[in-house]
């Protein structure tokens, strides 16, 4: 699918390249290179990140423009990532897209950006383990569209729709793997993977965002933006209170509300963002080791603030940016109970408090080259104790120096 994604993408761009076309090529591209350490708990390693942006912008007129996008980036350093509701330990990842956006604009204002792509992101979650045979290993085809009206009052307004399909193509439920069946009765098995489903974590996904955003004044912005997504899995059955699949499919509806400002001084600018996000599943949980059932186990509510901090130094032609930045998360389960390093269950609801502290460094050195420092603090707190499938307590802190080119 790759492939022949990129093959139209090139076959499109040489048909519009044709003498008969007036086209200017602006190419835009944006690269960093770091390298440094990183520790998570008491383990410490070095590492590097890659990150790559790409784009060959054909302008046909001044009011359209066709952009393929090329993006790779590369994580070396040991991460905790948020997969299938809860913190999955990765030690390396990869990821990489290639996507075709065309903009075109109207008199009116109006401006109408339909766009395709197709994403793939490897995760190794040991050193050993090979590149493109990860667990959680998935691909991504998108196709939507977007629109944007520019108002008088200097209002700004976008909108859009996209279809996503989601695909793990390397999970698959335990229910199906040998070492599953031999441990149970052939009866119960059967029973069991009937109805359990086999590619449990694939899914579509449909996504609307509206987003306004206010010029306030000489130095003041705010945007406001919400988020509505529907997760439909193909193949993952949800579970009764008896511990028994039925024949519903899990759906997740998610939430997001975005709030922000900025405040642009002559060598300040000034940040606030607040994200609240609000996870509705119908998927329950049966622990049958415990025998307990938790309905609507994945079901929870977050609020995120981000406040930053850049400061302009040097000279006005060779600015260097100082940027401060933190945030301060808060996860609350609305149904899942916290547990004990046993297993066992306490009767408190589980939560997690995520704090990141932040600096970045940016200083031009030649023409579009820069050198860039960066370093972060992160710790995950939580009630939930029992972390043999996922992380909930864990701290994080890196240092990464490294060049930055911007064409």
């Amino acid at each position: 699918m790759f492939r022949k994604l990129t093959l139209s993408i090139w076959v499109v761009i040489f048909l519009l390249s044709y003498p008969l076309f007036s086209i200017t090529l602006t190419p835009v591209a944006n690269v960093s290179l770091t390298g440094g350490q990183y520790y998570l708990k008491d383990e410490g390693s070095t590492g590097g990140n890659l990150d790559l942006f790409c784009s060959p912008v054909l302008n046909f007129s001044k009011t359209s423009a066709l952009l393929p996008i090329v993006i790779l980036n590369y994580r070396g350093t040991k991460d905790v990532t948020d997969l299938v509701g809860g913190g999955t330990l990765v030690q390396q990842t990869i990821d990489a897209g290639l996507s075709l956006k065309y903009v075109q604009k109207f008199s009116s204002g109006l401006k109408i950006k339909p766009r395709i792509g197709y994403y793939v992101e490897y995760l190794k979650e040991t050193n050993d383990e090979e590149w493109g045979k990860g667990l959680f290993d998935y691909n991504k085809i998108i196709a939507g569209f977007e629109v944007e009206k520019q108002l008088n009052s200097g209002l700004n307004l976008r909108a859009g729709l996209d279809y996503y399909t989601i695909r793990y193509p390397n999970y698959i439920s335990l229910l199906y793997s040998e070492k599953f069946e031999t441990s149970i009765d052939t009866v119960t098995y059967s029973e069991l993977s009937a109805n359990a489903g086999k590619n449990v974590l694939d899914y579509n996904t449909s996504a609307l965002f509206v987003e306004v955003t206010k010029k306030m004044s000489e130095i003041c912005s705010t945007q406001a933006k919400l988020d509505f997504l529907l997760k439909n899995f193909t193949d993952a059955k949800t579970v009764d209170e008896t511990g028994t699949f039925t024949s519903n499919l899990r759906q997740d509806i998610i939430y997001f509300l975005t709030l922000g400002a900025n405040f642009t001084f002559e060598r300040t600018i000034v940040g606030l963002t607040n994200l609240f996000e609000f996870y509705d599943s119908n998927q329950n949980s049966f622990d049958t080791a415990n025998a307990v059932y938790i309905e609507n186990y994945y079901d929870f509510w977050e609020n995120s603030l981000n406040p930053s901090l850049t400061f302009l130094l040097g000279e006005v032609d060779k600015i260097t940016k100082l940027t401060l930045y933190y945030n301060i998360g808060y996860r609350q389960y609305i149904s899942r109970l916290a547990q004990k390093d046993d297993s066992s269950y306490l009767d408190e609801k589980t939560y997690q408090k995520i704090i990141t502290l932040g600096i970045s460094l940016k200083i031009p050195v030649v023409s579009s080259l820069s050198c860039v420092v960066q370093t972060n603090y992160r710790d995950s707190s939580s009630n939930m104790r029992y972390e043999k499938n996922y992380k909930y307590n864990y701290t994080v802190f890196n240092y990464f120096v490294g060049v930055n080119w911007q064409y």
